[in-house]
């Protein structure tokens, strides 16, 4: 039964295969063998993980306020299980050879030279950074329909990387965990993750710049300016909307550099002039994209904060965004000091 159910799950949310198992299994004879082939594999590696996590996973369970049974959950090996479990259910999607007309226009335009794919994104409304990665994925594999969905699950395995990492050593075990599950379990993420084209990346970017931001309000160092300035500009020159995010991290820096004294005002300035320096070179694109559009984009409202709160928790994202919020009160409930 549980065997079953793991391959329920993988049918029905890596692949979203909600019709009726048995008619299909009855009719399909590529699905059976699929279903069969699928189901071998997890027979023969169940053992050999159970094997694994008996030898190499020590489990210490402390039982008190501030470690406590979630010491066990998020040990970093069994969060690293999870997560390479998560990233190849995202991974075996990619095989396909499916793209809509967003995607076709990608895959069109990365097959002309640089300057050609630079003029053809200035004539639309997107920066041309994505286009640079999804070219030399075409260049190193050829015209593959997988090839071009990896590009866009490659941002998927860095912050899971991230989260492990850096991410893990700032924020703690529980707060990895919940990036590493909204990255790849979101309903935004399965979508975006295969998708051929460039909002995965531009969700990376802007994470990795406000957790420089982050750094820099902790402790002023050079290096997190660079890699902030650096982010931005990535972020930037993905997506207009990633430029507009990143332009609000400036603006808070600056704020607490002039008037909260938080940051050096010197060092605020540097790096907003760098950003607007590096930016400059596509800045009057973006200005004849803007006066081109004006009036005539297909994004004609912008959603209010309560509707913007509501996405959040739509049908689509409602399981991970509030078993991420339940994980974080569980979290902050134990660690909570006794007064």
């Amino acid at each position: 039964m549980a065997h079953n159910f793991v391959m329920m799950l993988i049918l029905c949310y890596g692949f979203d295969s909600r019709d009726n198992l048995f008619g299909k299994l009855n009719q399909y004879n590529e699905f059976a063998l699929k279903y069969m082939s699928l189901s071998m594999v997890l027979a023969v590696a169940e053992p050999f993980a159970e094997r694994f996590v008996r030898k190499k996973v020590a489990v210490t369970v402390k039982w008190n306020r501030r470690a406590g049974l979630l010491d066990f959950i998020f040990r970093k090996r069994v969060v690293g299980i999870y997560a390479a479990v998560l990233f190849l259910l995202n991974l075996a999607r990619i095989f396909d050879n499916n793209f809509w007309g967003d995607e076709a226009y990608s895959l069109n335009l990365i097959q002309r030279t640089v300057p050609e794919i630079i003029k053809g994104t200035a004539s639309d409304v997107h920066p041309p950074l994505y286009y640079m990665f999804l070219r030399l994925a075409y260049l190193l594999f050829g015209n593959q329909g997988w090839a071009y969905h990896l590009v866009s699950l490659i941002p998927c395995g860095i912050i899971i990387l991230f989260a492990m990492t850096a991410f893990w050593k700032k924020f703690g075990a529980e707060a990895a965990a919940i990036l590493i599950t909204l990255a790849c379990l979101s309903g935004n993420a399965v979508a975006y993750n295969m998708e051929v084209r460039m909002y995965s990346w531009g969700a990376l970017f802007v994470l990795l710049c406000f957790y420089e931001l982050y750094c820099i309000l902790q402790r002023e160092r050079i290096l997190h300016y660079a890699l902030f300035v650096a982010s931005s500009l990535a972020a930037a020159y993905t997506h207009y909307y990633c430029l507009l995010s990143v332009a609000f991290f400036y603006a808070a820096l600056l704020f607490l550099a002039l008037f909260r004294r938080r940051v050096s005002l010197a060092k605020a300035m540097a790096s907003s002039l760098c950003m607007a320096a590096g930016y400059l070179p596509w800045f009057v694109v973006l200005l004849k994209t803007m006066e081109r559009i004006e009036g005539n984009y297909w994004i004609t409202t912008i959603p209010t904060v309560k509707e913007s709160l509501r996405y959040l928790f739509s049908n689509q994202f409602k399981p991970a965004a509030w078993g991420a919020l339940l994980l974080g009160g569980a979290r902050w409930s134990c660690m909570k000091p006794a007064y």
